[in-house]
């Protein structure tokens, strides 16, 4: 089975570069992992939710010759993603064409930023492919490509240089319209500081619950916003998202990550933290923001997507820096926890029982057996699970 081929590989090559020691196998190994990941994602044939969506309706993307037909968001797709789509069918109008480019930027940044960002690059990957690997590569298609571009402008962020940070905003903006967000990261990132830390949680709190569950309701009185901001809040409103259920198990990832920043302040008040300097820490203030909130509204919740690879770094450097401890049994079983709570939370959501949607089916099956475009192969269930929903948000849409 590929998935566990990649696995075991990461698993290898940790162990020799690790446990081991032979840290000559680190960059050798997170190449083969890296073409491991393009091939696997840029040669499925029909493996993923969103993917089959976009592999449907990818014939209907303008050419080059048309874009001059297609206005700001037009169907609320972004610029720059006509014009990679463009461009990609400039090479070849095969959808696996455009399945490789994308699995090349998006895992290529990746790999960048789990580099420059920690000294442990190899762990970075495990946690990379385990969490996060099938979403960013197989489901969020036009977002994974604005996170890719604000992993390269992270820098810029960090270091203060904001003419260079605004103009990457506005290039992942022209991929996905949730990259809005990422204008107002400086904004957050200062009103986290400690001094002003009350006052701005709850200020931000009541802003934000009041746009996303009260606004929301009234989208017929919104008339002043943009078409494409009044349907994503209608979207994010519907009742299936916003459950007690969704509620508990959206928490989930805030908890995980709530206890590796315990362990971190525990670091810090020990002096031993090695784990990255103030201003990453005040972006990962900004990702437990976003996931607290984010546990009450899915809507929020996709903003920590910016700031899952930071938050992936943040926790493989706390987790290494414990381990160096004399005293690191309560560190390391925090963490531990923390790590287990989130693969409970991945797991609830892969076992789903889908079987409303596709009979005797489960939320995995829409990724698994894995095929590829040599097999060309389709799985009716997978495409009941998708369609189906897809129908069922449509029809929980027009109730409201």
């Amino acid at each position: 089975m590929i998935y566990l081929l990649i696995l075991f590989t990461i698993l290898f090559f940790l162990y020799l570069s690790e446990i081991k020691g032979e840290k000559s196998w680190r960059i050798p190994g997170s190449y083969i992992i890296w073409i491991l990941f393009v091939l696997v994602a840029g040669l499925r044939y029909r493996v993923g939710g969103d993917s089959l969506y976009y592999q449907d309706i990818y014939p209907s993307f303008p050419l080059f010759k048309d874009l001059r037909n297609y206005g700001l968001y037009e169907n609320g797709y972004g610029p720059l993603w006509y014009l990679f789509c463009a461009t990609t069918k400039a090479i070849d109008t095969r959808f696996f064409i455009m399945q490789i480019i994308h699995a090349l930027i998006i895992n290529t940044a990746m790999v960048f930023f789990f580099n420059k960002y920690s000294r442990h690059l190899l762990a970075c990957l495990l946690l990379y492919y385990v969490f996060y690997f099938l979403y960013f590569n197989m489901e969020i298609l036009r977002e994974s490509l604005a996170i890719s571009v604000f992993l390269f402008n992270m820098k810029n962020l960090i270091d203060k240089k904001w003419i260079r940070y605004t103009a990457g905003c506005v290039l992942s903006l022209g991929f996905h319209l949730s990259a809005v967000v990422l204008f107002f990261l400086p904004f957050l990132m200062m009103t986290l500081q400690k001094k002003y830390i009350k006052v701005s949680l709850t200020i931000l709190f009541i802003t934000i619950t009041c746009l996303f569950y009260i606004l929301q309701n009234k989208t017929d009185s919104l008339t002043f916003l943009p078409g494409i901001l009044l349907i994503k809040m209608h979207s994010y409103g519907t009742r299936e998202m916003n459950n007690l259920n969704g509620i508990i198990n959206n928490s989930m990832p805030f908890i995980c990550y709530l206890l590796i920043y315990l362990v971190h302040g525990r670091l810090i008040r020990k002096g031993s933290d090695q784990s990255g300097g103030n201003r990453q820490d005040l972006l990962f203030k900004v990702f437990l923001l976003f996931a607290f909130l984010g546990g009450f509204n899915e809507g929020i919740f996709r903003f920590t997507n910016y700031l899952t690879p930071l938050a992936i770094t943040y926790s493989v450097n706390v987790i290494y820096d414990v381990t160096r401890e004399k005293r690191k049994q309560l560190g390391i079983v925090v963490s531990c926890l923390g790590l287990f709570i989130l693969f409970a939370h991945k797991s609830l959501y892969y076992y789903k029982d889908t079987s409303g949607l596709a009979d005797h089916t489960r939320r995995y099956e829409l990724w698994y057996p894995y095929e590829s475009v040599f097999t060309n192969k389709e799985h009716y269930g997978r495409e009941l699970i998708f369609y189906n929903a897809t129908q069922n948000l449509i029809d929980l849409r027009n109730k409201k």
